[in-house]
């Protein structure tokens, strides 16, 4: 009923409305709304929303670095002291040791004898066992002997004695004789004890200790003999031979410059000089330098050139100091004599090389004449 009286209603109010439509158009109408008017009833359920959890993941990476301390070496302070020394060279602290020391040449293997020698004579030299300078303790005695340095040394038996030696210079060393009955001895500088040696040798031997060195100056040597011995030895022998002294040349020292206060210029005037002239240097012209040498064989150990001493066939040179050029050579004749020749204005040198001798030449047109004395070396002589 409801529906019938909605569709009139709606009927005739679209009819109103649209009275010169056509009969189609209000038939159509009335059809749709006839179709319209059909309601249906639709409940809508709304899903109630649903809270979905949000997972979020968050990855926070942290680097951590710690440092690691490095160990870097500074020059602060040393950390390695390397002493390097010559082969039979000992260094000797005194009580000047922070002194500071010239190099010293070895010696040659024949030295000038301090008996014989200036007292000015600088470099090597040997004071025989018989040297005045040579104090001795105890029950000691000279003997001969052909091998010994200049044909004779010093020993004793007993022990307890010693033997002291004061000199002058910055290194010293000691010829001993080693035998079959050698004892033990302590050797003491400027009283402090150095070191310790045994004489015992199953033959006879001539030896030498190494090279000690000090400050330059005054000092005080003592062998001190001792009351052991080694196992093989029959004896508490010491024998003395020479000892050999390393004298410098003494520096000359260098003059003090007075320091004064700078005062200010009264008066500065601006002058044109002349040119410095600067010198120029001028090479010596060569002249001829002449030299001979005689060497020979201490035969008879009287230290003096005999005839038929002379030993021949040894080569002689003279070369420049500095280059070390050979100018000219010779050879001793039966005598043991050789004289040299060269044209030169450097310095000159004259050189046995087979027996490491050697002399200094001055340049000069005079003959300069030298001899050289070697010392016997034939079988060992009586050792006690």
């Amino acid at each position: 009923m409801f529906r019938q009286i909605l569709v009139i209603l709606l009927t005739a109010m679209l009819v109103t409305a649209c009275q010169d439509d056509d009969k189609t158009s209000i038939a159509a109408a009335s059809l749709s709304l006839t179709a319209t008017a059909t309601v249906s009833a639709t409940h809508t359920v709304t899903p109630s929303p649903t809270t979905s959890p949000t997972v979020t993941a968050t990855l926070t990476a942290t680097s951590s670095t710690t440092p690691t301390p490095s160990v870097t070496p500074t020059l602060a302070e040393p950390v390695l002291v390397v002493t390097a020394v010559m082969d039979g060279v000992r260094l000797y602290q005194d009580r000047a040791s922070d002194s500071t020391h010239s190099t010293i040449p070895p010696p040659v293997q024949i030295l000038p004898d301090a008996t014989s020698a200036s007292p000015a004579t600088y470099g090597w030299k040997t004071y025989e066992s018989d040297h005045p300078a040579i104090v001795y303790e105890g029950a000691w005695t000279k003997i001969s002997s052909r091998q010994a340095s200049r044909g004779q040394y010093h020993y004793c038996v007993e022990p307890g004695s010693l033997i002291r030696f004061s000199f002058e210079g910055s290194a010293v060393r000691l010829r001993y004789v080693a035998f079959s009955n050698g004892g033990q001895w302590q050797l003491w500088i400027d009283g402090q004890l150095v070191t310790e040696f045994d004489n015992y040798s199953a033959s006879a031997d001539f030896g030498m200790t190494e090279i000690f060195t000090f400050a330059d100056g005054p000092h005080t040597l003592e062998v001190r003999m001792l009351e052991t011995t080694n196992p093989s030895s029959t004896d508490y022998m010491v024998a003395l031979d020479a000892i050999d002294v390393y004298q410098p040349v003494p520096q000359t020292p260098q003059p003090t410059t007075p320091t004064t206060t700078p005062q200010p210029a009264a008066h500065i005037e601006l002058l044109q000089g002349a040119p410095t002239i600067q010198p120029t240097t001028t090479a010596e012209p060569p002249i001829v330098v002449n030299a001979s040498v005689v060497i020979a064989y201490d035969e008879n150990a009287n230290r003096v050139i005999d005839l038929a001493e002379g030993v021949q066939g040894l080569p002689v040179r003279m070369v420049e100091v500095g280059t070390n050029r050979v100018l000219t050579q010779a050879f001793t004749d039966s005598a043991g004599f050789a004289t040299l020749e060269a044209v030169t204005n450097q310095s000159v040198r004259l050189v046995v090389p087979y027996l490491g001798a050697y002399w200094d030449v001055r340049v000069t047109n005079q003959l300069q004449s030298f001899s050289l004395l070697l010392p016997p070396g034939h079988q060992p002589g009586l050792i006690p």
